[in-house]
């Protein structure tokens, strides 16, 4: 999360008593899944998934080799966009509409929680 700070991380990694690998694999910005399997989970293909990468709508993670990897995050994120464009909104339109949509998100996590916006 974004407000944890790193000595709470480290306080947090002695109380958790999970291994590594546990805490990874709930982190929902680890990038650990690769292309062909996200392809796969949204019903696209990785040409599709690529060419959002090169327009600079997800940003994944990468290997030592250059692979990319994703988020479950990005997955998201991709998933979004998918249904953006298919009501026909252009890439340039998706890249606002997410950024728009993590400004609100992050206004909401902002907010005095007796006067926050609503979360609908």
């Amino acid at each position: 999360m974004d407000w944890e700070c790193s000595w709470y991380r480290q306080v947090m990694d002695v109380v958790d008593d999970r291994e590594p690998w546990e805490r990874r694999l709930e982190d929902p910005d680890a990038p650990l899944y690769p292309i062909g399997v996200v392809a796969d989970l949204l019903g696209t293909d990785v040409g599709t998934i690529r060419r959002y990468g090169d327009l600079g709508i997800v940003r994944p993670g990468r290997t030592g080799a250059g692979q990319r990897r994703y988020s479950r995050t990005e997955i998201a994120q991709l998933a979004r966009s998918l249904d953006l464009a298919a009501e026909g909104v252009s890439p340039p339109g998706i890249r606002r509409i997410l950024d728009l949509e993590d400004e609100v998100a992050q206004l909401r996590r902002d907010a005095d929680p007796g006067e926050g916006l609503p979360a609908g």
